[in-house]
């Protein structure tokens, strides 16, 4: 158990330096992920990475359950929605959050794969302009 990335970073920011908002598939529903992002935008903070997160065995809270209500490509197409202004629910919002977006990807034991890897988080993440939010949004 750790701080939470929304602090952590406003912290960070406070005393001047950049900071990167870690947001997790494994630790948020839908609505506390979009949460996350309005707030941090909210408060400045410019840049974002998302990421599926660990295995809770990994951790030293062993009771806990991982929501994952998102997989990591949805997160990232959330983002997205969120940038072009309206919500999951297809709420327009007052404004749209902007940021710069990473990830992480699963590095696969030979460059072909990796390759294929890339062009799969890259296809999926990318919805055509003028397109909907992929199924289950």
């Amino acid at each position: 158990m750790r701080m939470s990335s929304l602090g952590g970073a406003l912290l960070l920011q406070n005393k001047g330096l950049e900071t990167v908002l870690q947001v997790c598939c494994r630790d948020r529903n839908r609505l506390a992920l979009q949460g996350d992002l309005l707030a941090a935008q909210a408060l400045g903070v410019p840049t974002v990475m998302a990421v599926a997160g660990e295995e809770i065995a990994h951790g030293d809270h062993h009771q806990a359950k991982p929501c994952n209500d998102l997989g990591l490509l949805e997160l990232l197409a959330a983002i997205q929605t969120l940038q072009s202004g309206r919500d999951l629910a297809g709420v327009d919002l007052k404004g749209s959050p902007r940021f710069l977006v990473g990830s992480t990807v699963k590095v696969p034991g030979d460059g072909a794969a990796l390759e294929a890897e890339l062009a799969e988080l890259d296809k999926r993440s990318r919805p055509e302009p003028g397109s909907s939010p992929p199924a289950g949004f």
